[in-house]
């Protein structure tokens, strides 16, 4: 199966050596395209809560916070330093989602199998991760 990269290398290989204005603007625009749809699917959210489920956090795939939505269930049930765990909980529940989710679509656009990362991997994709 070819990818992205795997086509923007061949591109690269085959073109890249002679000095042709129309193989660099072809290399451009599939890098380009190749960054776009990156930059797309960072941009894609999921969500995870705290084990009460009176917290949720909403996440994109590049780590950036969406949002924290506390519940007045929250409100009444804890008191600043529960709350405070609870918001912490959520964030962690929704990051490790996110890494998660990431590795798997990576894995599919690019044909790596999630079953193929090892728990080092999966840390240094949530570590590249803008929190």
């Amino acid at each position: 199966m070819t990818n992205e990269f795997d086509a923007l290398r061949d591109l690269l290989d085959r073109e890249g050596r002679a000095a042709n204005p129309s193989a660099f603007r072809r290399m451009a625009e599939a890098a380009t395209a190749l960054h776009d749809q990156l930059t797309r699917e960072l941009s894609q959210t999921v969500g995870g809560a705290d084990p009460t489920g009176y917290v949720q956090a909403t996440v994109r795939l590049d780590g950036g916070v969406e949002s924290v939505y506390i519940s007045p269930h929250a409100l009444r049930q804890f008191d600043a330093a529960g709350l405070g765990r609870a918001c912490v909980s959520a964030l962690a529940a929704a990051r490790q989602a996110s890494s998660e989710t990431l590795a798997e679509r990576l894995g599919e656009r690019f044909g790596i199998r999630p079953g193929e990362y090892t728990n080092a991997d999966l840390a240094r994709i949530d570590r590249l991760a803008v929190y």
